[in-house]
């Protein structure tokens, strides 16, 4: 409360969070502070205060949520807090970084359907409560959808089955796309198990959350991809429209299995998706939210420039009750 008024929210998460080695993680998540219907928590432990907002230039008031909400999960056993993050990488997590001051041109899209809500103007804020920068996350924007890097598949994936989602028996329905979600599932737990504070989920969880709206079902069919070797899904690519303009496409998810005998099918589905994206009339394509130096950021990069970037932000906590 600054002079009567809540100037301030957020969320905090202690269960069900991402496991780290040696102690409890917490979450600090919905830092956007739109009113109370910005974020409808999914579990019974987000613990939510609103407020207005202004709050974002008042860096005593932000500095004052922060430091209660640190104690706050403290007091619940946790050693280690990230922040921005809705109690896993499942939920929306990061923050924008403000643009490079160096910056050739003004950013060419003000913004995309799914990018993290929170802006710059959190950093600061977190940085004064001890936060650090722990990872760092970039989008780029392919303006060519024309590229090739190669003719062809390479040979071991000849024989794939690569078909755009509404190429699956519409008869269906949502019945083929849940009979699915248990092949989605595995895969996208195998191809991401290694990012950082990945967070493994159940698979009623998980396709409960992916029938939920902005999960599978706010994908376009028409762009997004899955690969099947056989009857096994080993590749998937995941996009939707950037917003209703229909000039821009995200591609928000790529996916796919560890090992050999898949290399090369994320340059496939890429390349394919940029190809769909063009018949359809989309002009440009972004590659959201790449790890820095993970294997997708190192693909975009041959197609596409630097658009933003976000980080993920934590700090250390005391050490919890009976420790």
């Amino acid at each position: 409360m600054v002079d009567g008024r809540e100037r301030a929210r957020c969320t905090l998460w202690w269960n069900h969070t991402p496991t780290i080695a040696g102690g409890r993680l917490g979450t600090i998540g919905a830092l956007s502070g739109r009113g109370p219907s910005a974020f409808q928590p999914t579990g019974g432990d987000a613990v939510a205060a609103d407020l207005s907002t202004d709050f974002a230039t008042d860096l005593t008031a932000a500095r004052t949520l922060l430091d209660h909400a640190c104690r706050r999960l403290e007091t619940q056993g946790c050693t280690q807090v990230l922040a921005p993050m809705n109690g896993s990488s499942w939920q929306p997590y990061r923050c924008r970084e403000p643009m490079s001051p160096a910056a050739a041109a003004p950013d060419p899209l003000a913004g995309f359907g799914g990018e993290p809500l929170p802006g710059p103007e959190w950093i600061a804020p977190l940085s004064r409560c001890g936060f650090r920068v722990l990872q760092r996350y970039h989008s780029f924007l392919c303006n060519d959808l024309t590229q090739r890097r190669r003719r062809g598949r390479p040979t071991r994936l000849e024989t794939l089955r690569i078909c755009r989602a509404s190429e699956l028996d519409a008869t269906a329905g949502l019945a083929q796309v849940q009979a699915l979600l248990p092949q989605v599932h595995g895969l996208l737990h195998r191809a991401f198990q290694r990012q950082p504070w990945f967070l493994p989920l159940p698979l009623d969880t998980f396709c409960r959350l992916q029938l939920q709206s902005g999960g599978l079902a706010s994908i376009d069919p028409h762009s997004s991809l899955l690969a099947f070797a056989g009857e096994q899904l080993v590749g998937l690519l995941l996009a939707h429209p950037a917003d209703a303009s229909g000039t821009t496409l995200v591609i928000r998810t790529l996916a796919v299995l560890p090992g050999r005998p898949w290399a090369g099918l994320g340059r496939l589905l890429l390349e394919q998706a940029h190809a769909a994206a063009q018949q359809r009339g989309f002009r440009q394509v972004v590659h959201a939210l790449m790890l820095e130096n993970g294997a997708g950021q190192a693909l975009s990069r041959h197609y596409a420039r630097p658009l933003r970037s976000y980080v993920l932000l934590g700090r250390r906590l005391g050490p919890g009750p009976g420790e």
